[in-house]
């Protein structure tokens, strides 16, 4: 028996228009979380990585934000200028079921002119739900079970049908009838994707899997699911012999802990050698306020002559005539340059910047490793 089913515009578009939303949401955050950082803590806090009140943490969530931001609707509006470009796409396939070869076709609306073969995929994700209470669930976010793909020559005409065939693995995770599994919700999805002139063309197919041939397609049961707890499958042990992929949070992570990485390096190495720069050279010294002119400060020195401290923490008050201590860099025979002394603060802030760092460049080596040894697996 076979079966069709179709991408209609309508399902794809709202697909794309809730990547915009979510999208949009996510700046929205972002710009929340600067406001209340600038707001909370001042402009130097934000963007004057030099500023003693430097505080990193808001940055880095804001980008966090309008990187996940940007990936949603950038994804929206290129989804979007797709639908438009590509029309539908309909599968015409055989019963999936575990075990057995699943074949089929996929075509498109009008035939389409690639640049490179086609690239078929069938993935399997799972959804875990812990009970809270008798009557709610929470549930967790999709992890990547198993997934192959498959190609078809460029020359294919895809408005005939782009041709797949895969053979389930027997001992996989079915999910025609929802109960199969326990505790977690399985989702099998077939994709088609070709490099084209401009956008190029994805479609993508949720599949129902079943784990016999004669089980129905609509369940009547009580239960809602007509699989007894004896006969259902977990998802532990399940693609026994296969190498689990990469998630979407991994693969996303592998690109952007390198990145933040190598960013808190060079923040970190520049406060380090500025700190070490004023412990070689600089001479502690005693003064009094002589000119607050935010975020500087102007200082009469003990024995004469004059310094300028450059940035100040908007943490303490400061007022006229207060006694300070300063740490200055000679210029020439005078002593002008100055900044506050912190006693260990600001080597404690470069050197920590520096291990947050390297920690992230380190992470992301390894999951670059890691990808690499999967791929040969």
């Amino acid at each position: 028996m076979r079966k069709k089913h179709e991408a209609s515009i309508s399902g794809t578009g709202e697909q794309a228009r809730r990547s915009i939303r979510i999208g949009l949401a996510l700046w929205g955050l972002a710009a929340l979380t600067l406001g209340a950082g600038i707001y909370g803590f001042g402009l130097p806090a934000m963007f004057e990585p030099d500023s003693p009140d430097f505080i990193p943490f808001f940055d880095l969530l804001a980008l966090v934000f309008v990187g996940f931001g940007t990936t949603h609707l950038g994804q929206g509006l290129v989804q979007a200028a797709r639908n438009n470009k590509h029309g539908l796409s309909a599968l015409d396939a055989n019963r999936a079921v575990l075990g057995q070869v699943y074949r089929g076709k996929v075509r498109t609306q009008r035939p389409l002119v690639v640049t490179g073969p086609y690239t078929i995929r069938l993935l399997c994700e799972s959804q875990a739900y812990a009970n809270v209470n008798d009557d709610n669930s929470s549930s967790k976010g999709r992890a990547i079970r198993w997934e192959t793909s498959v190609s078809a020559p460029a020359s294919t005409l895809s408005s005939v049908g782009i041709p797949f065939q895969f053979k389930i693995p027997a001992d996989g995770l079915p999910n025609r009838r929802g109960g199969a599994v326990e505790q977690h919700a399985i989702y099998w999805t077939l994709s088609v994707s070709a490099p084209m002139n401009g956008l190029h063309y994805r479609a993508a197919f949720p599949i129902d899997v079943g784990a016999s041939e004669s089980e129905p397609d609509d369940d009547d049961d009580d239960n809602g699911d007509g699989v007894p707890p004896a006969e259902r499958r977990k998802v532990e042990g399940a693609f026994a012999g296969f190498v689990r992929p990469e998630s979407s949070a991994m693969r996303l992570l592998r690109f952007i802990a390198p990145i933040v990485g190598l960013v808190l390096l060079g923040a970190g190495a520049h406060n380090v050698a500025d700190q070490w720069s004023y412990g070689r050279d600089g001479v502690q010294l005693s003064g009094r306020i002589t000119a607050i002119n935010p975020p500087a400060l102007e200082v009469a020195l003990e024995g004469g002559g004059a310094g300028h401290v450059a940035r100040v923490t908007k943490n303490n008050t400061w007022r006229i005539d207060q006694s300070v201590r300063v740490t200055c860099l000679r210029d020439g025979g005078a002593k002008r340059s100055c900044r506050m002394d912190t006693g260990s603060d600001r080597w404690i802030d470069g050197v920590g910047t520096l291990a947050v760092g390297a920690a992230l460049m380190l992470l992301g080596g390894w999951l670059w490793l890691r990808r690499r040894a999967r791929s040969n697996a």
